[in-house]
């Protein structure tokens, strides 16, 4: 993260984490610097929590299930903004 910060000043990253369970699963995060304080800021979520958000947000809004597989493409969206 420390090197993408320095490169970029902002970045979204990937990577994998264990929650609170113990089980390793993959997450994103936003992290930015704050080159005035020389810190890194950054805020993350599980992938799975996401995937879950947007299922449950497809089924509140009556998509078929059929074409419910928009948690993946939001996962890809969200990894190339």
């Amino acid at each position: 993260m420390i090197v993408l910060v320095k490169k970029e000043g902002a970045s979204i990253y990937d990577y994998y984490w264990k929650d609170t369970d113990g089980i390793t699963k993959p997450k994103i995060s936003y992290v930015q610097g704050v080159p005035e304080w020389k810190w890194l800021v950054g805020s993350g979520l599980y992938v799975d929590s996401i995937e879950k958000t947007v299922r449950e947000a497809q089924k509140s809004l009556g998509i078929p299930q059929r074409l419910r597989r928009g948690a993946v493409v939001f996962r890809g969206t969200v990894k190339t903004v």
